[in-house]
């Protein structure tokens, strides 16, 4: 009886543990302003890198039209980088068609602002 009952007390506390590494996740995980913020500083930040003056202002027009609407599913790597689905909409210049998106965006912490990374598909 004893190994029955010390069994249903270690689920318990396995169930309560799981809970609780849920919990601080989401605590940890950007607020959907955050990641918007972050996600659209990092493309700017690529694009003034890696394009040219003309590339760098159709990439600060399309991220203006940019909005992150939810963030989920996010997971600790061993790195400490969290992983999120990130889910934004996006309207075309000139466009009424508004495209969903889905993302995994790597975030981190920086002197108390979150920061995106960007993964090459």
């Amino acid at each position: 009886m004893k190994g029955i009952d010390m069994l249903c007390i270690g689920g318990v506390c396995l169930m309560l543990m799981a809970c609780v590494a849920k919990q601080e996740v989401s605590v940890l995980s950007p607020t959907v302003p955050e990641a918007e913020e972050a996600v659209k500083a990092a493309f700017l930040q690529d694009a003034q890198q890696n394009s040219t003056p003309v590339a760098l202002d159709m990439v600060k027009t399309d991220i203006s039209r940019m909005h992150v609407t939810a963030v989920d599913d996010c997971e600790v790597q061993e790195d400490q980088t969290l992983i999120c689905n990130v889910y934004s909409d996006f309207q075309p210049e000139g466009s009424d068609e508004v495209r969903s998106n889905l993302d995994k965006i790597g975030f981190m912490k920086s002197e108390e602002q979150w920061v995106a990374m960007l993964f090459q598909p």
